[in-house]
């Protein structure tokens, strides 16, 4: 489906939109304007599709042909009628026009066919990515403990390094960067993030472990 209702585990549904290119850094080219009318997987329950230009992943956004391009399309004939709005206003228009009540909905696991083995691949990071955040949640729990047992005295820095502790965290959450923890990244990647685990963490998270 292009345009559905997916529901989750509680119950509750939103309003999604797989836009029909099938990419979300279209360059605004005649083939992709044409795709996202003829992929259209909802044609009958829904009217209008999104197109996603511009250079996405990693930024820059759409550029000045790109938008030329767009409005040279805007009203030609074999294309469907192209209008610059927002995805909100996308997304208003479907209940406006209230082809709601057409939709389908899709309950269940939604998965991305093109990153198979993602909650395999690189088990090791996996791992260690666990084992560190238990790690760092130990040391934030026990430092809570101290302060209460020292009935509200300030604590020095050496039993509670809230900086160097503010660090590791950012670092970590870093290391789950959505290419990262997936396993779907590059060989260089892995190496610099195996080095943060085995280095960083161990190291820093013993050390404050034994003065807590």
């Amino acid at each position: 489906h292009s345009t559905f209702y997916w529901e989750g585990i509680d119950g509750s549904r939103c309003l999604v939109h797989f836009p029909p290119a099938d990419t979300y850094g279209s360059d605004a080219s005649v083939h992709d304007v044409h795709k996202s009318e003829t992929n259209m997987k909802d044609k009958g329950r829904s009217s209008q599709s999104l197109l996603l230009y511009g250079y996405g992943d990693g930024g820059g956004g759409p550029t000045e042909d790109m938008l030329e391009r767009l409005k040279r399309m805007r009203n030609v004939e074999g294309l469907p009628k192209l209008v610059f709005e927002s995805p909100s206003k996308f997304f208003v228009g479907i209940e406006e026009r209230g082809e709601c009540n057409q939709l389908v909905t899709w309950v269940g696991e939604l998965y991305f066919e093109l990153h198979r083995g993602t909650y395999t691949s690189q088990a090791q990071v996996k791992q260690a990515n666990r084992k560190c955040e238990v790690l760092l949640h130990d040391i934030e729990f026990l430092a809570a403990i101290a302060k209460f047992e020292s009935c509200g005295l300030e604590l020095s820095s050496d039993i509670y390094p809230k900086e160097e502790l503010l660090r590791l965290w950012k670092l970590l959450l870093l290391d789950q960067f959505h290419d990262v923890l997936p396993g779907s990244s590059i060989r260089e990647v892995y190496v610099d993030v195996m080095g943060h685990f085995k280095g960083e963490y161990c190291t820093s998270s013993r050390e404050y472990l034994s003065r807590v």
